[in-house]
Formats: C-alpha cells, sequence, structure tokens
C-alpha cells in the first residue's frame, strides 16, 4: 500500500466528482483502462480514474490498473479501485504546476455534487447556449443556470494580461530592433566616411573595390559576432528574470535565440556593406584628397 494511503505524508491531490462522459466531453483521453460509465452506480464496486502524475507518484513504475485506494475514515471512500489513466491536463489555470488528480463517479458521491455541467458544442455559440438552457429547464424548470462561458473565455480571461505584456514586448522588441539598425548603420557609416581617405591609398596602391568592401566587411561581422556572443550570454543569464510571464515557451528556446543572432548578424552585414560600397565608388583621386 503507499505510504500517502497510511498517512505517511500528504501529497496535494485533486479530487473531483464528474459524469460519465465529463473526461470525453473536455478532451482528456484515456491512456489505459478505461473512463467511468453508467455502469459505475452506488450499488456497483467504487471506481475511480486517475492522471498520469497521480499514477507514477503513488503508483511507480507498476501500472496503477486494479489497485485500490482508501481516503478517510468515510465508509463510502474505502477500497477504490483504480479502472483508467487519463492523460495530464490543468485543472485550475494554466501556471499551475502538474498535480496529481482523480475522477470519482459522481453516482457513487452525491453528496460531493456541486452541478456544473459541461457541454462539448461546435457551431455558433449564440445559438447553442439557448439550446443547454432549454434542455436543462425540460428535465428541472426551477433549476437556475448561471455564469455559462466557453471554456475559450477562460483561458482568455485567464491570458488577458500576460497577452498584453507579450504584445508590449514585441512592440518595444521591434523598436529596439530598428534602434539597433538605425545606430548600426550610423555608426559604420561614420567609421566609413572617416576612412575615405585610407581607401583611395588602398585602391591608388592596386587593392580592388572589393578587396577594399570585404577589409570593411570583415570588421563589421567580427563586431557583430562580439556583440552577438555577449547579448547571447546575457539573455541566458538573464532569461529567467521572464520565465514566469512565458507559458507554452522556453525562455531559451534554441530556434528563437539563433533567429534573433542571425538577425543582429544580417543588420550589421547591411550596415557595413551599404557605406562601404558608396565609400569606394569614390573616384581613387578625390578620395587621397579627403581629410
Amino acid at each position: 500500500m503507499p505510504d500517502w494511503l497510511t498517512g505517511k505524508r500528504k501529497p496535494r491531490v485533486i479530487f473531483n466528482t464528474v459524469g460519465s462522459r465529463y473526461l470525453a466531453a473536455m478532451k482528456m483521453p484515456i491512456l489505459m483502462g478505461r473512463d467511468l460509465s453508467e455502469r459505475d452506480t452506488a450499488a456497483s464496486p467504487k471506481v475511480a480514474v486517475i492522471n498520469e502524475t497521480m499514477g507514477h507518484q503513488y503508483f511507480g513504475d507498476s501500472l496503477p490498473l486494479g489497485h485500490t485506494f482508501s481516503l478517510g475514515d468515510d465508509a463510502g471512500w474505502q477500497n477504490i479501485e483504480v479502472v483508467g489513466v487519463v492523460k495530464d491536463a490543468k485543472y485550475f489555470d494554466l501556471e499551475e504546476p502538474q498535480t496529481a488528480a482523480a475522477f470519482f463517479p459522481f453516482a457513487q458521491h452525491t453528496e460531493y455534487y456541486l452541478h456544473n455541467f459541461v457541454v462539448r458544442y461546435t457551431g455558433d455559440e449564440s445559438i447553442i447556449l439557448p439550446a443547454v438552457r432549454k434542455a436543462i429547464a425540460g428535465v428541472d424548470p426551477n433549476l437556475p443556470v448561471s455564469d455559462v462561458r466557453p471554456l475559450a473565455a477562460l483561458v482568455d480571461d485567464f491570458a488577458v494580461h500576460r497577452r498584453l505584456v507579450a504584445e508590449l514586448s514585441a512592440f518595444f522588441g521591434i523598436l529596439a530592433v530598428l534602434l539597433a539598425s538605425i545606430g548600426s548603420y550610423g555608426l559604420m557609416s561614420y567609421g566609413i566616411a572617416r576612412r575615405t581617405n585610407e581607401f583611395g591609398i588602398r585602391m591608388a596602391l592596386g587593392a580592388g573595390r572589393r578587396e577594399v568592401i570585404w577589409v570593411v566587411m570583415r570588421e563589421s561581422l567580427g563586431l557583430a559576432v562580439l556583440g552577438a556572443a555577449i547579448g547571447l550570454a546575457l539573455t541566458l543569464e538573464l532569461s529567467r528574470l521572464v520565465e514566469g510571464l512565458l507559458f507554452g515557451v522556453r525562455p531559451q528556446n534554441p530556434l528563437v535565440l539563433a533567429a534573433a543572432v542571425a538577425v543582429m548578424i544580417g543588420i550589421a552585414v547591411v550596415a557595413g556593406y551599404l557605406p562601404a560600397r558608396r565609400a569606394t565608388g569614390i573616384d581613387p583621386s578625390i578620395a587621397l584628397r579627403c581629410e
């Protein structure tokens, strides 16, 4: 018997009494065993479906199917058999750590049934909701129906602040890239303009235009690689500060980091090539007279 059933430790487990089609309606796939069904009545043996985390935490490497457990001293919660394992999911909010969970048929535990209904539908929400209210009224006209909301709306409400932060971050990120591009181009253009006389001497001594451009590009690429390396190191070090603002995205995503480095190097290439091409297009005799 697992330690948590003997009182040696008390881990957090989410318990939920549900209808026979709840897991199917929530698109929570059964990984092994069976789903709860209409045959799980008050007169039948007590059963439960647990999630993957609960199976790993409390039954180890052995298959949880067929194992029994008890909760407290209530006779209605003794010798509950695990008949299925369901895929892990989020139960309260999107940021919660993965928690063990067990689902029990409400017909066996009616004292804990809170009358929350889940309906899966396709089509227009404005058409479905009146139909749901009408179906419930057909069972009991006096049964109040309130706070009817699509799951997508609940998720949107939870994510609205994070979406706003993401949009602002994207805006300021684009602005930062734009300012970096302007700054890189201006700095390289100024530096190359100061070296026009040097380029004139190189070309007067026989250096080709491509050779002079390559000298500038090599220096630009060196500075870009050095800057990208420093920025990447700082990003990896400080990424944990923004990890709490992210959902479903790793702060150290290799693809994103590689794209950012490629963009910055590309900006440096353009910022070095355009001024260098313009400077080397000047006649060497004129370039020699530049101060």
